[in-house]
């Protein structure tokens, strides 16, 4: 068992990526955390519409109100939000447009790139034998590897050298075929982080059926339970 609990940053610089985990912000009406040029007080808003073609995001007024003071006057805000086991971090420019007129909100620029922080938090175990995984790459055909650890929310897994660059945090694999015990399991995935010097990868899983909650977590529960019978730690690196 891991106790651990890792986090990997990346920063992201693909506009589609940025704009799907804005989106998602937007849907949970998450609260943003923003730090104010010219304020030393972190204030809280909310995103209210992202217009893709102006290339803003509408944000509620400041909360505290005090904060609005400093939006005509600064050059930019930094924001932080959290989603789920994750937060986005970035910095906007203010639009200088005069928004009093429109005293419900303000807006800033979409970034042109973002840090993602990821905070792994489920048990995860590492098998005792081998098992292969398979992911469908666009470019590269099927990539063959091994499966460093499994939980409930996704794997980690060792592939050959010449292709671990080809695996880019924040892509999604629809075709991603881990041949656990029970039987093959085919699912999605999405790169959370990546090691090249390990020449390893870490993904959540996308969506998964009853059936393949139910494989992984009892393999899970037979690998702990095989490590407790040997004696032997079951400690994720």
């Amino acid at each position: 068992m891991d106790n651990n609990s890792p986090s990997s940053t990346k920063d992201i610089v693909d506009q589609d990526r940025i704009l799907q985990l804005l989106e998602i912000a937007n849907r949970r009406v998450s609260n943003l955390r923003l730090r104010v040029d010219g304020s030393n007080t972190t204030y809280f808003s909310s995103i209210i519409d992202i217009d893709h073609k102006a290339q803003a995001l509408s944000l509620e007024l400041l909360r505290p109100e005090s904060g609005n003071a400093f939006l005509h006057n600064s050059g930019k805000v930094d924001i932080e939000v959290f989603l789920n086991n994750s937060k986005l971090n970035w910095s906007s420019a203010v639009f200088k447009d005069d928004y009093t007129c429109i005293p419900d909100f303000f807006q800033v620029s979409i970034p042109d790139h973002l840090l993602y922080t990821q905070q792994r938090l489920a048990y995860r175990v590492a098998p005792q034998d081998n098992i292969e995984i398979v992911l469908s790459h666009p470019e590269l055909g099927p990539i063959r590897g091994e499966l460093v650890n499994l939980s409930v929310d996704g794997v980690a897994a060792r592939i050959p050298e010449q292709h671990i660059e080809s695996i880019n945090p924040g892509t999604f694999y629809q075709d991603c075929l881990v041949h656990l015990p029970q039987h093959d399991m085919l699912c999605a995935i999405e790169v959370r982080h990546r090691d090249d010097e390990a020449g390893t990868f870490g993904a959540r899983f996308c969506s998964l059926s009853r059936l393949q909650q139910h494989s992984v977590a009892q393999f899970i529960a037979e690998t702990d339970r095989a490590y407790q019978q040997g004696g032997l730690s079951n400690q994720v690196a």
